[in-house]
């Protein structure tokens, strides 16, 4: 081989080598191949919840950096997710402002880390690495510490690139997104311990679809679809933890959730179905990910959700407070400053809550009340 040929060979595989660095927006390898483009269906429904108010989280996003696959803690404060130099990283939200906190890096492993889910606890994560593409349990003691790794989780078979895990609650069920466009999420079921075995597709309705997750209690699942070069978030539901996601009838737009500029992507709902965190993306590219937030109007919007229907007394408190305005038997969670559950449980009828052993500082009172929640700021001295 001559001088001239070595140095085009060289070449050839340096611009190789490039296209194959290049990601879209999910994270996976462009091809170079045209993109599979899937018929279009006319519209479905619009659903029942109707979110407003989106914006993008300025506070943490970084410019020209990746910040992608959100996952939404069940209480709607802390955001898991992933960053440009393939970390896991967590936010804490503000319930009294919605403002995110600076993030802090969680979980660091030895592979590229691009996507992860949550247990209702958040004290187990389970996350997928790049490449090569593995599915990963990691735990850790409490919601202060950085996340350990524990094992690896089977998958019979696996595919060759996969992202954006979802368990329905009782683990038994396993979905993700891979990169096949004409069955794009994958149904797994547990065959054993730390052991998934493929069992089916959800039905494709149009084409590109984007990754999703599961709902908590595991009878929605929501995602995005390209209808007509409009991007759109979409949820599935099902009768039952034992029904399959399946027929048109199941499938809604989420109102309020689309648009042709900003590309709507791999969304993730809190348990009340109060916030949706998805990425917005104009570009279509993996650097140019985007965190967002936005409001269900049909649960409050977040002027509403902010706004009290009770009375908080004395404030500031002691060694106990009262709460007027209730029937009793609501759902009640007290927060510390970093987003932590230090109370919870139901409201006794004569509405007094004991705090005398709860640390000096400001709390955030969560009242469950007409189907959302609202707050209020508690001092305690």
């Amino acid at each position: 081989m001559n001088k001239f040929s070595l140095l085009f060979l060289v070449l050839c595989l340096t611009i190789k080598a490039a296209v194959a660095q290049r990601l879209d927006a999910n994270g996976i390898p462009l091809s170079a191949g045209a993109p599979v483009t899937l018929a279009v269906p006319s519209e479905v429904s619009i659903s029942s919840l109707s979110f407003a108010n989106s914006r993008l989280l300025t506070e943490i996003n970084e410019i020209g950096q990746t910040d992608a696959y959100p996952c939404l803690s069940q209480n709607g404060l802390r955001v898991y997710y992933t960053k440009g130099d393939y970390n896991l990283y967590s936010t804490v939200r503000n319930p009294l402002d919605n403002t995110f906190s600076s993030p802090v890096l969680v979980f660091d492993y030895t592979d590229d880390l691009n996507s992860c889910t949550i247990s209702a606890d958040e004290k187990t994560m389970i996350a997928t690495t790049r490449t090569p593409s593995k599915l990963i349990k990691a735990t850790r003691s409490n919601l202060n510490g950085t996340f350990n790794y524990q094992s690896e989780i089977q998958l019979n078979p696996s595919p060759d690139f996969f992202t954006s895990p979802s368990f329905s609650p009782d683990s038994n069920e396993l979905y993700l997104f891979k990169t096949d466009p004409t069955t794009p999420i994958s149904r797994y079921l547990r065959t054993g311990n730390n052991i998934y075995s493929y069992d089916s597709n959800l039905p494709t309705q149009s084409g590109p679809t984007g990754p999703g997750k599961l709902s908590a209690e595991g009878l929605e699942f929501f995602y995005s679809i390209n209808m007509g070069n409009n991007f759109k978030i979409y949820q599935w539901s099902r009768s039952s933890l034992n029904a399959t996601f399946s027929g048109t009838p199941q499938l809604v737009q989420i109102d309020g959730l689309s648009g042709t500029s900003l590309r709507f992507n791999q969304p993730s709902v809190s348990v009340d179905k109060s916030f949706i965190v998805f990425v917005a993306n104009n570009l279509g590219t993996w650097q140019d990910n985007d965190l967002a937030i936005a409001f269900n109007t049909t649960t409050g919007s977040e002027k509403l959700l902010n706004a009290t229907s009770f009375t908080v007394y004395p404030n500031p408190a002691t060694g106990s407070f009262r709460i007027s305005g209730i029937d009793g038997g609501e759902v009640f969670t007290l927060l510390n400053i970093h987003g932590q559950t230090v109370i919870n449980g139901n409201l006794p009828k004569d509405g007094y809550i004991h705090i005398s052993t709860l640390a000096s500082g400001v709390y955030t009172l969560r009242i469950l009340k007409n189907n959302r929640w609202v707050h209020e700021k508690l001092v305690k001295e």
